[in-house]
């Protein structure tokens, strides 16, 4: 499964299950195509490192949105694992309501 379909399908199962707003945070390369694939969702593209991995710094991005997230799903599509060891920290610290 590519990097794109991966945090599509997570999405998609995320409406299907029931999600009344749906954020979806993205790698920039496939953000414009996700949005597009899926227009009910709000898209955030983040930060990449040059192997496109999640680069820790996109977590900026979501820190205006952290603290009404009720529901959190991480990891579909995610290349790069040290980085991303690194990403899902700090987004558990600023996402610990909803763990």
């Amino acid at each position: 499964m590519s990097r794109s379909q991966a945090p599509r399908c997570a999405a998609t199962a995320a409406l299907r299950a029931g999600a009344g707003k749906l954020t979806i945070a993205a790698p920039e390369r496939v953000a414009s195509g996700l949005a597009l694939a899926i227009p009910e969702a709000r898209v955030i593209a983040l930060a990449e490192t040059p192997d496109g991995g999640f680069d820790v710094s996109g977590c900026d991005a979501l820190a205006p949105i952290a603290e009404g997230v009720k529901a959190l799903v991480m990891g579909p599509g995610m290349q790069d694992k040290t980085r991303s060891v690194m990403f899902v920290r700090a987004m558990l610290s600023m996402f610990s309501a909803a763990r």
